[in-house]
């Protein structure tokens, strides 16, 4: 296969697509894709480092949205702090509070068990412990600062986990680093194995068989096909529950490569916290990519709440169409506009539409 072809489809396909789009533009990869009306033709090179780039995207997009940041945030400010001020040393001691809080967290402790497999240099829980009977001041300080040297050195494992579960897990689970088998092995390792070898073995060559993908409606094998449970709220497990289909007869395959860009769409929707909001129009790739840019012109953002932000797209988005509109570069049609927000409580999240 020389190239590979990914066409618009329905909203949650085409956040997942604009999340592609951005993790090889967050790699400088944009010349490896051609855009043209509603599909992308996507060099195979593009693939072969996919993980690597995920990863990366992932961290450059969230990384100000997390425990990570801001115990990191806390360093100079410590090392800074004048010892004799008893209102910093109060501050001092619940900023590591916070610190120990996170470092005790299950997510933080499958990390280190991750870093524990590749020899780290330091030992953060012996920190811990030493805090417990340190007590002078100056030597406590010193103790946390190599805490959180040791956090922000292993920011792709640490600053990965905190993303894990507050971004990622909202759309999608129990594959990958978020399978409960899983979550202490390399995540770069984890999600290379699920979602990138597959699509580099599938585009080798091509092959004959009766399923097709319900996507894309390329030719799948047995052996290749995924199901969709994997999504959250979407499909049913294929393999258990066989009644959710007519005659019994699943049909819900989806080949290696939308499988792929399924997983990206973490990054397809703009996130506030937990919760995310799509603009879904899909009149063309260029047109869906400029309806989710409007997050890029706010300051602040993490500060103001879900729904402000979410009336700001909306005045924003019907503005920027109007506009357009007046300057009759192209008909505004609202058939084509499918605003979505992902929103809830953990474990009790759920897609509206507008």
């Amino acid at each position: 296969m020389e190239e590979i072809t990914i066409r618009l489809n329905d909203f949650l396909f085409n956040s997942g697509i604009l999340g592609f789009i951005k993790v090889l533009e967050n790699a400088e990869k944009e010349d490896l894709i051609e855009t043209k009306a509603n599909t992308i033709n996507v060099n195979p090179k593009a693939i072969e480092n996919f993980a690597s780039d995920y990863i990366s995207a992932m961290l450059n997009t969230y990384e100000e949205d997390t425990k990570w940041y801001t115990i990191v945030s806390m360093k100079e400010w410590i090392r800074n702090l004048d010892i004799e001020d008893k209102e910093q040393i109060k501050k001092l001691e619940e900023q590591y509070k916070f610190i120990k809080k996170s470092m005790e967290s299950a997510s933080y402790k499958a990390g280190y068990e991750i870093l524990k497999k590749k020899q780290i240099e330091v030992e953060p829980y012996e920190f811990i412990e030493q805090l417990k009977k340190e007590k002078d001041i100056v030597k406590r300080k010193e103790l946390i600062i190599k805490i959180i040297e040791h956090i922000e050195k292993n920011k792709r494992v640490y600053c990965m986990k905190d993303i894990i579960y507050t971004k990622i897990n909202c759309f999608w689970s129990n594959v990958a680093f978020l399978n409960r088998n899983a979550n202490k092995n390399d995540i770069e390792e984890e999600y290379q194995k699920v979602f990138v070898t597959p699509v580099l073995e599938y585009i080798k060559g091509s092959r004959k068989s009766d399923i097709t993908c319900i996507e894309c409606g390329n030719p799948i094998s047995k052996k290749e096909a995924s199901g969709m449970s994997w999504l959250n709220d979407v499909g049913v497990d294929i393999n258990r529950k066989k009644s959710g289909f007519w005659n019994f007869k699943e049909d819900t395959y989806i080949c290696p490569i939308c499988n792929l860009i399924y997983s990206c769409v973490p990054l397809g929707f703009n996130m506030i916290g937990s919760n995310g909001i799509f603009v879904n129009n899909n009149e063309s790739v260029e047109q869906l990519k400029s309806s989710n840019d409007v997050l890029k012109e706010e300051k602040g953002i993490q500060e103001e709440s879900f729904e402000k932000v979410y009336g700001k797209i909306l005045y924003n988005f019907i503005n920027r169409t109007d506009q357009t509109a007046n300057e009759k570069i192209v008909k505004y049609e609202p058939r084509n506009i499918q605003v979505v927000k992902r929103i809830g409580a953990k474990d009790n999240q759920k897609y509206e539409f507008n």
